[in-house]
């Protein structure tokens, strides 16, 4: 889990050539941060950017993440050409059979 949870830009982007950026803005406690990501989307849209509290905790050997959108003081509404986008992400990690 920790190496989703924490994961680099440069890994990340690695998986997603639309992932421009991404920033810590906050780190609430162990299992919770805010972070901002910026992502491109193909001409004639505007860039979109997100504001997000990821949130982890672990039962039973399986793990969760949800990444929500909230609202920080240090990233305001966009006011240049990017588009602010909403997110609900759920996601459930867990060891499989002979796998990781």
């Amino acid at each position: 889990m920790e190496k989703v949870y924490n994961q680099s830009f440069e890994e990340k982007k690695k998986g997603d050539d639309t992932f421009l950026n991404e920033e810590t803005l906050e780190t609430v406690s162990d299992d919770s941060k805010v972070l901002y990501q910026l992502y491109a989307v193909p001409w004639p849209l505007s860039n979109r950017d997100l504001v997000i509290l990821r949130s982890k905790w672990e039962e039973d050997g399986t793990f969760y993440q949800v990444d929500i959108s909230t609202k920080h003081e240090k990233k305001p509404d966009p006011t240049g050409s990017n588009v602010r986008a909403d997110l609900l992400g759920c996601y459930k990690y867990e060891p499989i059979e002979n796998g990781t």
